[in-house]
């Protein structure tokens, strides 16, 4: 069985990272699985760009700026220029010969310039099975990738509120307009990384006839493993004592993320806890972290930054105690799921696809989502827990992402997904 996952990244950012560990997944099962993406990063047989070199390059940043500079004019607030996407420009895959010879074709998060509404439309008329696999509402919606309160996707969009200008006919309402044109005839399948956006696209105007099944991300169980502590807070320069808590800032200016949630909680953490326990807790703070960032905090911040070698990212879970997610809409995400592979166990809102990742009350706990007072109730109770129970929550933890999300169990079920698609039993 060939299989072609057409990516814009192989490992830039978290979906573009989620394709990548299901082609390992497969390809661990003895399937040909390749990824097929606009931007590569790693080398390996198994991984082809669309094109190289300088001009391609131009091509490229071309197709992806024109995108963006045309929402630009149009977005109502400047944190929102990489929320929303057209999707009208694109390259075409079509005839590549890894899109020629798929058995199953299989599109993960492909914007940014690498494929327009048309050309997914154009791969879903090449009749072998297309599996769209979701990692955001991009697919069903009028272009943004989050809608939060919004429900406008399950009518037409129109008065979107990531628009300066919204209205019946808004560009929101366009786009969708063209998705359901585009789409109307197009034969392929929807698939989800959690339930919570299986559920979502159900409710959709445009999914809401067509079938979408839950087939879960994984997490590579043997790579991401728990370690020794001491060596891990050694390794980072982290203290040797006290409790860490892990907070992954990649856009900590996206208010999706949740991070003035999470200022407050640990604010209202700091004065529950007596004055001589606060310098006991040290937040471990990996990504983009500023100065201003770090003093609205009531507890000392050690910033690590940017990590790209996974075992200073691994040397991280294993130092934690605990890891924080304040995100507030959020799909299946990779660092939940790396960080409890690890033994450590997580505190987030109960928002998106999370609640369905943690045991509350066995593995991490979970708070109403943008309550910061429950979180801070939350990690109050982490705080106050006997090394005992600490141990077994993070025993729970990676137990549960064995036997729900690691690799032969994630790569089983797509593979019969996929068998069923091809009327095959092998």
């Amino acid at each position: 069985m060939k299989v072609t996952v057409l990516s814009t990244f192989d490992r830039q950012g978290g979906a573009a990272e989620a394709a990548f560990r299901h082609v390992e997944a497969l390809r661990q099962a003895g399937v040909e699985a390749r990824m097929l993406v606009r931007t590569a990063r790693e080398e390996a047989p198994w991984i082809a760009a669309t094109g190289t070199g300088f001009f391609h390059q131009k091509k490229i940043q071309f197709l992806e700026w024109t995108e963006r500079f045309r929402f630009i004019r149009h977005a109502a607030r400047r944190e929102d220029w990489f929320s929303f996407s057209i999707a009208d420009l694109g390259q075409r895959v079509c005839d590549h010969p890894w899109v020629q010879d798929a058995d199953i074709l299989n599109p993960h998060w492909v914007q940014k310039g690498y494929l327009s509404i048309a050309e997914l439309a154009r791969l879903s008329r090449l009749g072998k099975p297309m599996i769209w696999h979701l990692q955001d509402m991009w697919a069903f919606s009028g272009g943004c990738h989050y809608a939060g309160d919004c429900t406008g996707f399950t009518r037409s969009c129109g008065h979107c509120p990531y628009l300066k200008s919204p209205g019946d006919q808004d560009l929101s309402a366009a786009i969708l307009a063209h998705k359901t044109a585009s789409f109307s005839k197009a034969e392929f399948q929807v698939s989800t990384s959690s339930q919570w956006l299986q559920k979502e696209a159900q409710k959709s105007a445009l999914f809401s006839s067509r079938e979408v099944v839950h087939l879960p991300m994984g997490v590579d169980t043997d790579r991401y493993i728990p370690g020794d502590t001491l060596t891990a807070r050694q390794r980072l320069g982290l203290p040797a004592t006290g409790l860490v808590f892990l907070f992954v800032a990649m856009n900590v200016n996206d208010h999706r993320k949740g991070f003035q949630e999470l200022s407050r909680a640990l604010t209202l953490l700091a004065d529950q806890l007596p004055a001589g326990r606060r310098p006991e807790i040290t937040l471990a703070v990996l990504g983009k972290f500023d100065t201003e960032q770090h003093a609205a905090l009531p507890f000392p911040v050690h910033p690590l930054g940017f990590r790209t070698d996974l075992r200073d990212i691994l040397s991280a879970y294993q130092a934690a105690d605990l890891f924080l997610l304040p995100s507030l809409e959020d799909n299946l995400p990779n660092t939940v799921l790396e960080a409890m592979s690890c033994g450590t166990p997580v505190i987030a809102f109960d928002s998106g696809g999370v609640p369905e990742m943690i045991d509350h009350g066995a593995n991490g706990l979970l708070a109403p989502s943008g309550d910061a007072e429950s979180l801070a109730l939350a990690m109050m109770t982490f705080v106050s827990m006997e090394e005992k129970q600490l141990r077994s929550w993070g025993q729970s933890a990676r137990h549960s992402m064995i036997t729900r999300y690691g690799y032969p169990v994630v790569s089983a079920l797509h593979l019969a997904h996929y068998r069923k698609q091809l009327g095959s039993s092998d």
